[in-house]
């Protein structure tokens, strides 16, 4: 029985084991290239094979057209004889042939032709926008998790320290150098660095949750993170120079790239509605048998030009429509142009602003710790109570998570300035 009771519950763990992964290291720079087959990315693709495929219907019209034309008509003629109408017999007609036509002159194909083609070259620049959304969206969930992993060592740091300076309080107590609440002060910030630690480990699996959600991967996965919050992370190909930047933006941005050939797809197609309007020129050719019953045909063919006059004008209004999208599309890449500017400046701003923040959190930091040594010095030589010392720890504390937040601040600049800039892709 009590063998029995061992493998029941050595088969009611193993889902539990099964749904278990090892940790996955994962730097930045891999993360960048895995945000490449999400699904928005993976849609804005489709988006182009569609594109693609629109062109190629738009392309057939300026093609040899070939056509099998087969038929049978049953027909009464009548026919006139010194000005008496004589109606003749019924008769049939077999006809089978094979049409060749080519368009020689046909502008409004022409030019849907080459907005189709514009429009494909816009949804390929839609795809590389995609693609640097994508990596936005991984860089700042890799740097959640890289700042929540920094996070934990701070508040591993915080509970360390508590319990070494409680040791402390615990002697000064017992030596009689200092009184009992010193030991429950330190008791009380062991248990506040204690439920910090806690969250801060909640706050790092939340974060590998969200990184492998922003990646399509599997949210049980356990990522570890490759890449220290501290250093160079997020760094890419954009310029820090904010000319440069801005030069660099007006560039490399996708949207520029999909707001230009927009543009020139919707001025073919104002040039198309005025092509609807001229004359269109065709060749054809076309030969076969036809005859009264399929086993009593004859050879026939037929060479020719067709010149086609619009003699109703239609399209003027979808030419007047064409024009005006013109004019809108033309005010929306101006305003982006503008946009785009704002976006690289502000993010230039925020560099910087982030590099002078680190700089003062490491300079509080460093004041804190010293702090704390001195406050420990004065405890240990009996001359202060412990509550200064807690102050001290406390304020070290929170200086060092000032520091993270201040690394965070910058590393989120960086991916910032790498998406106004349009070279996201590059982060590493």
């Amino acid at each position: 029985m009590r063998l029995l009771s061992l493998v029941l519950a050595a088969f009611a763990a193993l889902p539990l084991a099964a749904q278990e992964s090892p940790p996955r290291t994962l730097t930045l720079a891999e993360a960048i290239s895995l945000s490449a087959s999400v699904a928005p990315v993976e849609l804005a693709r489709l988006d182009a094979a569609i594109a693609r495929a629109g062109h190629g219907a738009e392309r057939s019209g300026l093609r040899p057209q070939i056509d099998a034309v087969a038929g049978w008509v049953r027909q009464r003629q009548y026919q006139q004889i010194d000005g008496d109408g004589t109606i003749l017999s019924p008769a049939n007609t077999v006809d089978a042939r094979l049409r060749i036509g080519q368009a020689l002159l046909d502008l409004e194909t022409w030019h849907r032709t080459q907005a189709a083609g514009r429009r494909l070259a816009a949804a390929e620049a839609s795809t590389a926008l995609s693609l640097e959304d994508a990596a936005v969206t991984a860089g700042f969930a890799y740097a959640e998790l890289v700042t929540a992993e920094a996070l934990v060592n701070v508040r591993r740091e915080d509970l360390t320290l508590a319990k070494e300076l409680l040791t402390l309080a615990r002697k000064q107590v017992e030596a009689g150098a200092s009184e009992g609440i010193a030991v429950t002060r330190s008791e009380s910030r062991v248990a506040a660095a204690q439920t910090a630690l806690t969250v801060a480990e909640g706050q790092v699996r939340s974060g590998s949750i969200t990184l492998g959600r922003a990646l399509r991967l599997d949210p049980a996965t356990v990522f570890v993170p490759g890449d220290k919050l501290a250093g160079e992370l997020a760094t890419s190909a954009a310029p820090s120079d904010v000319a440069d930047a801005v030069a660099s933006a007006q560039q490399t941005r996708p949207e520029l790239r999909v707001s230009s050939e927009t543009l020139a797809a919707i001025q073919a197609d104002l040039r198309a509605a005025r092509g609807a309007r001229l004359p269109t020129l065709d060749a054809f050719a076309d030969g076969g048998r036809s005859g009264p019953e399929v086993d009593d045909t004859d050879t026939i063919w037929r060479v020719g030009v067709e010149l086609r006059i619009p003699l109703l004008d239609r399209s003027r209004y979808d030419e007047e429509a064409a024009r005006y999208r013109v004019e809108q599309q033309r005010v929306l890449r101006d305003d982006l142009r503008h946009r785009i500017t704002a976006e690289v400046r502000n993010a230039v701003v925020a560099m910087e602003t982030g590099a002078a923040g680190l700089r003062s959190a490491l300079e509080e930091r460093r004041l804190a710790e010293q702090e704390l040594s001195e406050a420990r010095q004065r405890f240990e030589a009996g001359v202060a109570g412990n509550l200064e010392l807690v102050e001290a720890q406390r304020s070290l504390s929170i200086a060092r998570e000032r520091v993270v937040t201040a690394q965070t601040v910058l590393v989120r600049a960086r991916v910032g300035l790498a998406r106004a800039v349009g070279v996201a892709t590059t982060l590493k």
